[in-house]
């Protein structure tokens, strides 16, 4: 099943497997929050939705689908969800359980976790951190 099948319309003879109905029926969310191009919107958003920023959001996104923030759109706060996908600017904190899908063209300046990041078509696996060296002489 593609990452963006919930977009796409079923054919009623189709058969789905019993191991995926989780990921159908988090699939077939509705879009239940969206800004619109040139609108500014602040507040909180919390649900069994998916979102779709083509503008610009400030404030908390925490929903149980997709946040999908388009090309050219502008996210600032706490968003947490299942999945990701980032065309525009994000900047705050980014939570997601599942797959983060990063275009070339995103600005991230936000604390990103993500069980898989999605970047250049391929998945980066979470790394450890690494010591930044900043010349002192350690201890």
């Amino acid at each position: 099943m593609a990452f963006f099948d919930f977009l796409k319309p079923k054919k009623k003879a189709e058969r789905q497997s019993s191991a995926d109905a989780a990921t159908v029926a988090k699939n077939k969310l509705p879009i239940g929050f969206f800004v619109s191009p040139g609108d500014e919107i602040a507040g909180e958003v919390k649900g069994n939705v998916n979102v779709l920023v083509q503008g610009t959001f400030e404030g908390e996104i925490d929903v149980s689908g997709l946040v999908w923030v388009g090309l050219g759109a502008r996210v600032a706060g706490v968003v947490r969800c299942e999945d990701a996908r980032l065309e525009g600017h994000v900047t705050g904190v980014l939570r997601v359980r599942g797959v983060a899908d990063i275009v070339p063209g995103a600005r991230c300046e936000a604390e990103l976790v993500a069980g898989r990041t999605w970047r250049d078509g391929a998945f980066l696996e979470p790394q450890p951190p690494v010591p930044v060296e900043t010349g002192a002489p350690s201890p």
